[in-house]
Protein backbone atom coordinates (compact mmCIF):
# COMPACT_ATOMS: atom_id res chain seq x y z
CA UNK A 1 0.00 0.00 0.00
CA UNK A 2 0.74 3.39 -0.21
CA UNK A 3 0.39 6.58 1.92
CA UNK A 4 -3.06 7.57 0.77
CA UNK A 5 -4.06 3.88 0.72
CA UNK A 6 -2.91 3.81 4.95
CA UNK A 7 -5.08 6.90 5.38
CA UNK A 8 -8.42 5.52 3.86
CA UNK A 9 -7.29 1.64 5.63
CA UNK A 10 -7.62 3.94 8.90
CA UNK A 11 -10.37 5.75 8.18
CA UNK A 12 -12.01 2.71 7.25
CA UNK A 13 -11.32 0.56 10.67
CA UNK A 14 -12.26 3.98 12.26
CA UNK A 15 -16.47 3.70 10.67
CA UNK A 16 -16.15 -0.43 11.49
CA UNK A 17 -18.50 -1.46 14.08
CA UNK A 18 -16.10 -4.58 15.04
CA UNK A 19 -13.40 -1.86 15.70
CA UNK A 20 -15.16 -0.65 18.60
CA UNK A 21 -17.11 -3.96 19.94
CA UNK A 22 -13.59 -5.11 20.28
CA UNK A 23 -12.70 -2.64 22.31
CA UNK A 24 -15.70 -2.65 24.57
CA UNK A 25 -15.35 -6.07 25.06
CA UNK A 26 -11.84 -5.86 26.07
CA UNK A 27 -12.35 -3.33 28.75
CA UNK A 28 -15.36 -5.19 30.30
CA UNK A 29 -12.89 -8.36 30.16
CA UNK A 30 -10.31 -6.26 31.93
CA UNK A 31 -12.19 -4.93 34.39
CA UNK A 32 -13.87 -8.30 35.36
CA UNK A 33 -10.39 -10.09 35.72
CA UNK A 34 -9.71 -7.26 37.97
CA UNK A 35 -12.56 -7.89 39.89
CA UNK A 36 -12.58 -11.70 40.06
CA UNK A 37 -8.90 -10.99 41.75
CA UNK A 38 -9.99 -9.36 44.68
CA UNK A 39 -9.02 -5.56 43.89
CA UNK A 40 -12.43 -3.90 44.80
CA UNK A 41 -13.98 -1.28 42.12
CA UNK A 42 -13.13 1.78 43.86
CA UNK A 43 -9.37 0.55 43.97
CA UNK A 44 -9.24 0.62 40.27
CA UNK A 45 -6.58 3.37 39.46
CA UNK A 46 -7.67 5.95 36.29
CA UNK A 47 -4.34 4.15 34.77
CA UNK A 48 -5.22 0.61 35.22
CA UNK A 49 -9.09 1.66 33.22
CA UNK A 50 -7.27 3.99 30.77
CA UNK A 51 -4.43 2.49 29.65
CA UNK A 52 -5.31 -0.85 28.29
CA UNK A 53 -8.49 0.78 26.23
CA UNK A 54 -5.64 3.49 25.17
CA UNK A 55 -3.51 0.61 23.54
CA UNK A 56 -6.08 -1.57 22.39
CA UNK A 57 -7.53 1.12 20.57
CA UNK A 58 -3.91 1.97 19.08
CA UNK A 59 -3.32 -1.36 18.06
CA UNK A 60 -6.78 -1.48 16.19
CA UNK A 61 -6.34 1.89 14.33
CA UNK A 62 -2.19 1.72 14.09
CA UNK A 63 -0.92 -1.67 14.60
CA UNK A 64 -1.52 -2.91 10.80
CA UNK A 65 -0.18 0.05 9.08
CA UNK A 66 3.58 -1.23 9.50
CA UNK A 67 3.00 -4.29 8.17
CA UNK A 68 0.38 -2.95 5.13
CA UNK A 69 2.92 -0.53 4.18
CA UNK A 70 4.88 -1.23 1.16
CA UNK A 71 5.49 1.73 -1.36
CA UNK A 72 3.48 0.37 -4.23
CA UNK A 73 0.66 -2.18 -5.08
CA UNK A 74 1.07 -4.80 -3.07
CA UNK A 75 -1.38 -5.53 0.15
CA UNK A 76 1.14 -6.40 2.97
CA UNK A 77 4.71 -6.12 2.85
CA UNK A 78 7.00 -9.34 3.56
CA UNK A 79 7.38 -10.29 6.88
CA UNK A 80 10.64 -9.35 7.82
CA UNK A 81 10.42 -6.48 5.92
CA UNK A 82 7.55 -5.61 8.26
CA UNK A 83 8.86 -6.59 11.63
CA UNK A 84 11.62 -4.04 10.90
CA UNK A 85 8.89 -1.33 10.24
CA UNK A 86 6.62 -2.93 13.02
CA UNK A 87 9.02 -2.30 15.89
CA UNK A 88 10.22 1.27 15.77
CA UNK A 89 6.74 2.52 14.50
CA UNK A 90 4.78 0.66 17.50
CA UNK A 91 6.95 1.42 19.95
CA UNK A 92 7.04 5.15 18.99
CA UNK A 93 3.05 5.19 19.15
CA UNK A 94 2.82 2.91 22.16
CA UNK A 95 5.43 5.69 23.97
CA UNK A 96 3.83 8.84 22.58
CA UNK A 97 0.97 7.77 23.68
CA UNK A 98 1.77 7.05 27.53
CA UNK A 99 3.32 10.34 27.44
CA UNK A 100 0.26 11.79 26.14
CA UNK A 101 -1.88 10.46 28.60
CA UNK A 102 0.72 11.63 31.41
CA UNK A 103 0.82 14.65 30.65
CA UNK A 104 -3.07 14.32 30.92
CA UNK A 105 -3.28 13.61 34.47
CA UNK A 106 -3.43 9.82 34.26
CA UNK A 107 -0.98 7.85 36.26
CA UNK A 108 1.16 5.86 34.48
CA UNK A 109 3.87 3.58 35.73
CA UNK A 110 5.00 3.88 39.40
CA UNK A 111 1.35 5.61 40.81
CA UNK A 112 -1.07 3.80 38.70
CA UNK A 113 -0.55 0.45 39.78
CA UNK A 114 -1.40 -0.70 36.49
CA UNK A 115 0.45 -4.28 36.89
CA UNK A 116 1.07 -4.31 40.37
CA UNK A 117 -1.40 -4.31 43.09
CA UNK A 118 -0.17 -1.59 46.12
CA UNK A 119 0.54 -2.85 49.31
CA UNK A 120 -1.50 -2.17 52.60
CA UNK A 121 -0.23 0.08 55.21
CA UNK A 122 2.44 -1.06 57.29
CA UNK A 123 1.61 -1.65 61.27
CA UNK A 124 3.77 -0.12 63.42
CA UNK A 125 5.46 -2.97 65.92
CA UNK A 126 4.58 -2.94 69.25
CA UNK A 127 6.73 -1.87 72.17
CA UNK A 128 8.85 -4.55 73.79
CA UNK A 129 7.67 -5.76 76.93
CA UNK A 130 8.14 -4.27 80.62
CA UNK A 131 11.57 -6.11 81.68
CA UNK A 132 10.82 -7.85 84.99
CA UNK A 133 12.80 -8.65 88.26
CA UNK A 134 15.50 -6.43 88.74
CA UNK A 135 15.70 -2.97 87.43
CA UNK A 136 17.68 -2.43 84.45
CA UNK A 137 20.19 -0.20 86.34
CA UNK A 138 21.06 -3.56 89.10
CA UNK A 139 22.04 -5.91 86.03
CA UNK A 140 25.23 -5.74 84.41
CA UNK A 141 25.00 -4.82 80.59
CA UNK A 142 24.65 -7.41 78.41
CA UNK A 143 27.10 -7.89 75.32
CA UNK A 144 26.13 -6.92 71.83
CA UNK A 145 25.71 -10.60 70.85
CA UNK A 146 23.36 -11.65 73.28
CA UNK A 147 21.01 -8.47 72.60
CA UNK A 148 17.40 -9.56 71.80
CA UNK A 149 16.78 -7.85 68.13
CA UNK A 150 13.16 -6.15 67.87
CA UNK A 151 11.04 -8.32 65.34
CA UNK A 152 9.48 -6.59 62.27
CA UNK A 153 6.10 -6.83 61.90
CA UNK A 154 5.01 -8.70 59.17
CA UNK A 155 1.81 -7.09 56.61
CA UNK A 156 -1.54 -8.71 56.99
CA UNK A 157 -4.10 -8.96 54.46
CA UNK A 158 -4.72 -11.50 51.31
CA UNK A 159 -2.77 -8.69 49.08
CA UNK A 160 0.48 -8.61 51.71
CA UNK A 161 2.80 -10.85 48.80
CA UNK A 162 2.64 -7.51 46.13
CA UNK A 163 4.88 -4.81 45.61
CA UNK A 164 5.26 -1.59 47.76
CA UNK A 165 3.28 1.04 46.44
CA UNK A 166 5.38 3.19 44.01
CA UNK A 167 7.46 0.17 42.79
CA UNK A 168 5.11 -0.69 39.79
CA UNK A 169 7.02 -0.85 36.47
CA UNK A 170 7.74 2.49 34.72
CA UNK A 171 6.01 3.96 30.86
CA UNK A 172 9.48 2.43 29.50
CA UNK A 173 8.51 -0.33 30.91
CA UNK A 174 4.65 -0.78 30.31
CA UNK A 175 5.76 0.20 26.54
CA UNK A 176 8.20 -2.74 25.93
CA UNK A 177 6.01 -5.32 28.25
CA UNK A 178 2.92 -4.87 25.75
CA UNK A 179 4.97 -4.37 22.02
CA UNK A 180 5.07 -7.85 21.45
CA UNK A 181 1.29 -8.46 21.84
CA UNK A 182 0.76 -5.16 19.59
CA UNK A 183 3.64 -6.42 16.63
CA UNK A 184 1.45 -9.95 17.09
CA UNK A 185 -2.15 -8.05 16.48
CA UNK A 186 -0.97 -5.67 13.93
CA UNK A 187 0.52 -8.87 11.89
CA UNK A 188 -3.10 -11.01 12.41
CA UNK A 189 -4.88 -7.56 11.49
CA UNK A 190 -2.94 -7.02 8.72
CA UNK A 191 -3.58 -10.16 7.33
CA UNK A 192 -6.83 -10.32 7.59
CA UNK A 193 -7.31 -7.01 5.91
CA UNK A 194 -5.23 -8.43 3.21
CA UNK A 195 -7.22 -11.37 2.34
CA UNK A 196 -10.72 -9.37 2.93
CA UNK A 197 -9.21 -7.32 0.50
CA UNK A 198 -8.26 -10.36 -2.04
CA UNK A 199 -11.53 -11.26 -1.67
CA UNK A 200 -13.40 -8.82 -2.53
CA UNK A 201 -11.40 -8.25 -5.77
CA UNK A 202 -11.46 -11.82 -6.92
CA UNK A 203 -15.53 -11.02 -6.67
CA UNK A 204 -15.34 -8.09 -8.59
CA UNK A 205 -13.52 -10.19 -11.16
CA UNK A 206 -16.36 -12.34 -10.51
CA UNK A 207 -19.20 -10.52 -11.13
CA UNK A 208 -17.47 -8.57 -13.91
CA UNK A 209 -17.04 -11.87 -16.25
CA UNK A 210 -20.33 -12.13 -15.55
CA UNK A 211 -21.20 -8.86 -16.75
CA UNK A 212 -19.36 -9.36 -19.84
CA UNK A 213 -20.95 -13.15 -20.15
CA UNK A 214 -24.56 -11.41 -19.93
CA UNK A 215 -23.78 -8.15 -22.30
CA UNK A 216 -22.02 -10.95 -24.59
CA UNK A 217 -26.00 -13.03 -24.40
CA UNK A 218 -27.69 -9.45 -25.60
CA UNK A 219 -25.09 -8.62 -28.43
CA UNK A 220 -26.77 -11.43 -30.96
CA UNK A 221 -30.16 -11.10 -29.23
CA UNK A 222 -30.36 -7.87 -30.54
CA UNK A 223 -29.29 -8.80 -33.85
CA UNK A 224 -31.49 -11.30 -34.44
CA UNK A 225 -34.11 -9.07 -33.70
CA UNK A 226 -33.21 -6.50 -36.65
CA UNK A 227 -32.70 -9.22 -39.30
CA UNK A 228 -35.89 -11.42 -38.26
CA UNK A 229 -37.31 -7.57 -39.47
CA UNK A 230 -35.31 -7.77 -42.72
CA UNK A 231 -36.28 -11.03 -44.11
CA UNK A 232 -39.83 -9.66 -45.05
CA UNK A 233 -38.36 -6.60 -47.02
CA UNK A 234 -36.16 -8.42 -49.56
CA UNK A 235 -39.06 -9.73 -51.25
CA UNK A 236 -41.58 -7.24 -50.69
CA UNK A 237 -39.23 -3.68 -51.15
CA UNK A 238 -35.59 -4.34 -52.47
CA UNK A 239 -34.76 -0.32 -52.36
CA UNK A 240 -36.16 -0.45 -48.53
CA UNK A 241 -34.04 -4.05 -47.72
CA UNK A 242 -30.71 -2.25 -49.11
CA UNK A 243 -31.42 0.58 -47.05
CA UNK A 244 -31.86 -1.44 -44.10
CA UNK A 245 -29.07 -3.10 -44.48
CA UNK A 246 -26.52 0.01 -44.89
CA UNK A 247 -28.32 1.32 -41.29
CA UNK A 248 -28.00 -2.54 -39.74
CA UNK A 249 -23.86 -2.04 -40.37
CA UNK A 250 -24.36 1.06 -38.67
CA UNK A 251 -25.85 -0.85 -35.82
CA UNK A 252 -23.43 -3.53 -36.16
CA UNK A 253 -20.59 -0.68 -35.54
CA UNK A 254 -22.06 0.67 -32.55
CA UNK A 255 -22.65 -2.81 -30.91
CA UNK A 256 -18.71 -3.71 -31.44
CA UNK A 257 -18.01 -0.66 -29.92
CA UNK A 258 -20.24 -1.39 -26.81
CA UNK A 259 -19.22 -5.02 -26.16
CA UNK A 260 -16.01 -5.10 -24.03
CA UNK A 261 -17.20 -1.52 -22.21
CA UNK A 262 -18.30 -1.98 -18.40
CA UNK A 263 -19.81 1.57 -18.68
CA UNK A 264 -21.31 3.54 -21.02
CA UNK A 265 -22.80 6.85 -20.76
CA UNK A 266 -26.57 6.72 -21.85
CA UNK A 267 -26.63 8.64 -25.10
CA UNK A 268 -24.29 5.67 -26.84
CA UNK A 269 -27.28 3.20 -26.04
CA UNK A 270 -29.76 6.14 -27.12
CA UNK A 271 -28.31 6.35 -30.64
CA UNK A 272 -28.02 2.37 -30.63
CA UNK A 273 -31.93 2.46 -30.18
CA UNK A 274 -32.55 5.29 -32.51
CA UNK A 275 -30.65 3.08 -35.00
CA UNK A 276 -32.62 0.25 -34.54
CA UNK A 277 -36.25 1.98 -34.91
CA UNK A 278 -34.61 3.29 -38.01
CA UNK A 279 -34.74 -0.45 -39.15
CA UNK A 280 -37.99 -0.93 -37.76
CA UNK A 281 -39.15 2.24 -38.92
CA UNK A 282 -37.96 1.09 -42.91
CA UNK A 283 -40.08 -1.97 -42.16
CA UNK A 284 -43.16 -1.02 -40.45
CA UNK A 285 -43.59 2.59 -42.11
CA UNK A 286 -46.35 4.83 -40.76
CA UNK A 287 -47.33 2.28 -38.53
CA UNK A 288 -44.66 3.13 -36.07
CA UNK A 289 -44.82 6.27 -34.07
CA UNK A 290 -41.81 7.32 -31.74
CA UNK A 291 -41.89 10.01 -28.85
CA UNK A 292 -39.06 10.92 -26.50
CA UNK A 293 -39.20 12.40 -23.39
CA UNK A 294 -35.17 12.54 -22.53
CA UNK A 295 -33.86 15.53 -20.94
CA UNK A 296 -30.65 16.13 -21.76
CA UNK A 297 -28.44 15.47 -18.34
CA UNK A 298 -29.72 12.25 -18.77
CA UNK A 299 -27.22 11.64 -21.47
CA UNK A 300 -23.72 12.26 -19.65
CA UNK A 301 -25.46 9.11 -16.80
CA UNK A 302 -23.03 6.13 -17.31
CA UNK A 303 -24.68 2.57 -16.58
CA UNK A 304 -23.51 -1.00 -18.23
CA UNK A 305 -25.31 -1.09 -21.91
CA UNK A 306 -28.36 -2.47 -23.04
CA UNK A 307 -29.79 -1.93 -20.30
CA UNK A 308 -33.25 0.55 -21.97
CA UNK A 309 -32.73 -1.94 -25.58
CA UNK A 310 -34.31 -5.54 -24.77
CA UNK A 311 -37.00 -2.72 -23.54
CA UNK A 312 -37.79 -1.31 -26.73
CA UNK A 313 -37.46 -4.70 -28.52
CA UNK A 314 -40.26 -6.48 -26.74
CA UNK A 315 -42.75 -3.26 -27.09
CA UNK A 316 -41.80 -3.14 -31.21
CA UNK A 317 -41.67 -7.57 -31.57
CA UNK A 318 -44.81 -8.08 -29.13
CA UNK A 319 -46.74 -5.13 -29.31
CA UNK A 320 -46.93 -2.80 -31.90
CA UNK A 321 -45.85 -4.97 -34.80
CA UNK A 322 -48.67 -7.58 -33.81
CA UNK A 323 -51.19 -5.12 -34.37
CA UNK A 324 -52.10 -4.41 -37.94
CA UNK A 325 -52.65 -1.00 -37.12
CA UNK A 326 -48.95 -0.34 -35.87
CA UNK A 327 -49.06 2.22 -32.76
CA UNK A 328 -46.83 4.28 -30.84
CA UNK A 329 -43.63 4.20 -28.83
CA UNK A 330 -42.71 6.64 -25.86
CA UNK A 331 -39.17 6.56 -24.43
CA UNK A 332 -39.01 8.72 -21.15
CA UNK A 333 -36.44 9.02 -18.21
CA UNK A 334 -37.24 11.09 -15.11
CA UNK A 335 -35.56 11.54 -11.41
CA UNK A 336 -37.52 10.19 -8.56
CA UNK A 337 -35.23 11.10 -5.69
CA UNK A 338 -31.88 8.83 -5.45
CA UNK A 339 -33.40 6.87 -8.87
CA UNK A 340 -33.03 7.27 -12.56
CA UNK A 341 -36.51 6.06 -13.89
CA UNK A 342 -36.49 5.43 -17.37
CA UNK A 343 -40.25 3.92 -18.93
CA UNK A 344 -41.15 2.66 -22.91
CA UNK A 345 -44.59 2.59 -23.20
CA UNK A 346 -46.60 1.05 -26.68
CA UNK A 347 -49.99 0.40 -27.42
CA UNK A 348 -50.80 -2.91 -28.14
CA UNK A 349 -51.34 -5.90 -26.73
CA UNK A 350 -49.13 -8.25 -24.68
CA UNK A 351 -48.49 -11.96 -24.46
CA UNK A 352 -45.99 -14.14 -21.88
CA UNK A 353 -42.68 -13.41 -23.32
CA UNK A 354 -43.55 -10.16 -22.94
CA UNK A 355 -44.64 -10.24 -19.36
CA UNK A 356 -40.97 -10.96 -18.51
CA UNK A 357 -40.40 -14.40 -19.17
CA UNK A 358 -38.36 -13.70 -22.57
CA UNK A 359 -34.52 -14.47 -22.60
CA UNK A 360 -34.20 -10.15 -22.94
CA UNK A 361 -35.65 -9.72 -19.88
CA UNK A 362 -34.25 -12.71 -17.72
CA UNK A 363 -30.83 -11.22 -18.85
CA UNK A 364 -31.73 -7.50 -17.48
CA UNK A 365 -32.87 -8.74 -14.26
CA UNK A 366 -30.02 -10.65 -13.32
CA UNK A 367 -27.48 -7.60 -14.27
CA UNK A 368 -29.53 -5.02 -12.41
CA UNK A 369 -29.31 -6.99 -9.49
CA UNK A 370 -26.20 -6.94 -9.76
CA UNK A 371 -25.70 -2.98 -9.64
CA UNK A 372 -24.94 -1.50 -5.98
CA UNK A 373 -27.41 -0.36 -4.95
CA UNK A 374 -29.57 -2.86 -7.27
CA UNK A 375 -31.72 -1.79 -9.82
CA UNK A 376 -35.47 -2.72 -10.37
CA UNK A 377 -37.99 -3.82 -13.45
CA UNK A 378 -41.45 -3.73 -13.81
CA UNK A 379 -43.64 -4.82 -16.86
CA UNK A 380 -47.28 -4.26 -16.11
CA UNK A 381 -50.70 -2.80 -18.00
CA UNK A 382 -51.51 0.47 -18.16
CA UNK A 383 -55.40 1.13 -19.59
CA UNK A 384 -54.21 0.73 -23.39
CA UNK A 385 -50.52 0.73 -23.26
CA UNK A 386 -48.01 -1.77 -21.77
CA UNK A 387 -45.47 -0.31 -19.52
CA UNK A 388 -41.72 -1.88 -19.16
CA UNK A 389 -40.07 0.76 -16.13
CA UNK A 390 -36.41 0.23 -14.99
CA UNK A 391 -35.42 2.16 -11.42
CA UNK A 392 -31.17 2.17 -11.36
CA UNK A 393 -29.04 4.23 -8.74
CA UNK A 394 -28.48 7.49 -9.45
CA UNK A 395 -24.52 8.10 -9.22
CA UNK A 396 -23.18 10.20 -6.34
CA UNK A 397 -22.51 13.13 -8.06
CA UNK A 398 -25.42 13.92 -9.22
Amino acid sequence: MRSPDLVNAVLHRLQRRSTWVAALLFGAAWLGMRAVMGVPFQGFGLGETVIPLALLIGTLLLGPLPWQWTGDEAPMAPFLRGLLQAIPWNAAWILLSLALLAGLGVPVGPRSGLLSAPAPPQEEAPPPPAPQGPQAWDRPPRPEWDRPRPLRPRPQGPRAQGPAQGQGPGPLAVGLTNLPLVLLLGWFLADRERSESSERKFQRLAEAARATSLQAQMHPHVLFNALSGLTELVHEDPDAAEEALLELTRMLRLLLHQSNQPLLPLRDERELIRSYLTLEKIRLGAQLTVAWEWPDWVDGLRYPPLLLMPLVENAIKHGIAQNPQGGDLRIAATRQGRQLHLSVANTGATDSKAQGHGMGHRNLEERLAMLQPKGRFRIARDTDRTVAELWLPLPEEV
